[in-house]
């Protein structure tokens, strides 16, 4: 989990491991999120995070994901939406809907990490899940959750606690 600034610093890892390195987190991830194929149900949101952390751990900037749902809690897409800085992801409601519309899903979970290590939900994260959640319904969709990923801790908006 560590980051690519700290794997460099360690004596004999240069860029040619970082690469290596790299490739296979990606593997991992991609390995981890195969249950999407087997179209696994996804009932809470700690299910959600473990994916997270999986594409998320030492990420040093701020991506939002989103998992899509079937009518009954599987899973059927695993998506990013947009990757930001070191602080924010600037995401709008209309991003998010339009995703999980065009992939046909009946329900929708934000996901998004905070590489700061703080797993509390700022005032964007917060305003984003409001309109979601006053939104989906209008189109169809359910507002299942909206959770916070660091590499030790989650959070689930909608729930209002940490997992």
């Amino acid at each position: 989990d560590a980051r690519p600034d700290e794997l460099l610093a360690v004596d004999g890892f240069g860029p040619g491991l970082l690469s290596l390195w790299q490739i296979l987190r990606e593997l991992l991830a991609r390995y981890q999120s195969s249950q999407l194929r087997r179209r696994e149900e996804v009932a809470t949101p700690e299910a959600v995070a473990r994916l997270a952390r999986t594409q998320l751990a030492g990420c040093p900037h701020e991506e939002c994901w989103l998992a899509l749902l079937n009518g009954g809690n599987f899973l059927i897409g695993w998506e990013r939406l947009r990757q930001g800085n070191v602080s924010t992801v600037p995401i709008l409601p209309r991003d998010v809907l339009e995703l999980a519309l065009l992939r046909k899903a009946r329900g929708i979970i934000v996901v998004h990490n905070h590489p700061g290590g703080q797993a509390r939900p700022s005032q964007p994260d917060l305003s984003l899940t409001q309109g979601l959640d006053h939104l989906a319904p209008q189109m169809g969709l359910r507002m299942v959750d909206h959770v916070i990923v660091t590499e030790n801790d989650c959070y689930s908006i909608l729930q209002g606690r940490y997992l």
